[in-house]
């Protein structure tokens, strides 16, 4: 079953031989990284009691999810499942279409809850959460880069790429490992309510719908970047 699913969904053997540390990679790294490079920086940057500025949050970010991929990258392509944890070409077809399905992924769960729950986006962060980390004052060059290109980039390897194909190279149905990996995938996102995150779920199945299908993991990454640039700028 293992070598039929490999097949089917262009899914690299070699991510089956170590699948805890593909589980450590989907489950812990992404929350690991950040924290421990955050946690560094506010110990030596600044004075007890006082914040990182946002700008140099985000920066501080980029550099943990950055170092994040590195490992990642460099374990996978070690194992021999190459640096992205799939395959990284596919027709043009399939790049417009990912380009275009990209933002819906994300936008039509949004406005399905947000027509359930009504209000004007209020619904999204969670109480205890400051909405203006993402604000328009608080954008850098960092926030935009972090946004944009690394965090889809890194997610999609790790989720979809690393996660689903460690999951479906050792024969477990490809319905199960979207779902498994979605739930991991939706695990790091905090900052969100409750129906937010059911959200951030939804967009994770149809990432990895688009993995299979395609069976490259490039289209859930201009995907990925699509989404981000679409909310983004709207």
């Amino acid at each position: 079953m293992a070598n039929q699913y490999n097949a089917a969904f262009n899914t690299p053997l070699a991510l089956a031989r170590e699948p805890w540390t593909a589980a450590f990679f989907a489950l812990c790294a992404p929350l690991l990284f950040p924290i421990l490079v955050l946690l560094v920086a506010q110990a030596v940057m600044v004075a007890p009691g006082e914040q990182l500025a946002l700008p140099t949050s985000w920066l501080l970010s980029c550099f943990a999810v950055a170092l994040q991929f590195a490992v990642v990258s460099l374990w996978s392509d070690w194992l021999g499942a190459g640096p992205f944890a799939g395959a990284m070409r596919t027709s043009r077809t399939w790049l417009f279409a990912a380009i275009i399905i990209g933002p819906l992924l994300l936008n039509a769960p949004e406005q399905l809850v947000e027509a359930i729950l009504g209000g004007n986006g209020d619904w999204i962060y969670r109480e205890s959460y400051d909405p203006e980390i993402f604000a328009g004052s608080s954008q850098s060059l960092s926030f935009l880069f972090y946004v944009m290109l690394l965090a889809p980039i890194v997610e999609e390897v790790t989720y979809r790429g690393v996660a689903m194909g460690a999951m479906l190279s050792r024969g477990i149905n490809p319905i199960a490992a979207a779902i498994l990996a979605s739930i991991a995938f939706t695990l790091p996102h905090t900052q969100y309510s409750p129906a937010a995150l059911l959200v951030v779920f939804v967009t994770g199945l149809g990432l990895a719908a688009l993995r299979l299908l395609s069976g490259t993991i490039i289209v859930p990454i201009i995907a990925h970047i699509a989404a981000n640039a679409a909310t983004f700028l709207l």
